[in-house]
């Protein structure tokens, strides 16, 4: 398998993957065999048919099957040889989809488009100056503190018995106006 990095920007990269008609053979084979395995072909006992007949047959699907087996493992394997960390499932695309040959004819050419963190560079902070200001704090700053503090934080207590205070929180109900 041959790969190629190309950089489009900072946070985009393109892989150029080709892969090799040896490889699309092998899994050509396997995907065809299986396809034979199970087909039911009219004029042929399930699972009897020649594998010519299977391969026109089934067209379409053999060939489906082969880039799903073949492509994520490619890709995922120029990813880790060009050590690449994707910020999302790259984006492919095929040569010449229309005319592609999955049985080992010719190579496969295929271009990932992936997205990648930027290279952050590390900044200089040695020999930096830093000036701590602390600002004084009073005593009648921090007793306001604690009591309001205290009021979000006090439960009501129903007293009976006595008149409202000042101070009080006072429930007033209204009566029903049936």
């Amino acid at each position: 398998m041959k790969t190629e990095l190309k950089d489009i920007t900072p946070t985009r990269k393109e892989l150029v993957i080709e892969i090799p008609g040896a490889e699309l053979k092998d899994a050509y084979e396997k995907v065809s065999q299986r396809y034979a395995k199970g087909a039911n072909v009219p004029g042929f006992r399930k699972g009897f048919a020649p594998l010519d007949v299977i391969r026109v047959r089934y067209k379409d699907e053999i060939k489906n099957e082969v880039l799903q087996l073949l492509l994520p493992e490619k890709v995922t394997a120029a990813i880790q040889e060009h050590k690449l960390h994707p910020l999302a499932e790259p984006h492919l695309h095929i040569d010449n989809v229309e005319n592609l040959k999955v049985n080992g004819s010719e190579p496969i050419n295929l271009h990932a488009h992936i997205e990648v963190m930027p290279d952050v560079p590390k900044p200089k902070y040695k020999n930096i100056e830093l000036v701590r200001r602390v600002r004084p704090v009073e005593d009648s700053e921090i007793e306001d503190l604690i009591a309001n503090r205290l009021n979000q934080e006090a439960a009501l207590i129903p007293v009976e018995g006595r008149r409202s205070e000042l101070g009080d929180t006072v429930i007033a109900l209204m009566p029903d106006s049936r």
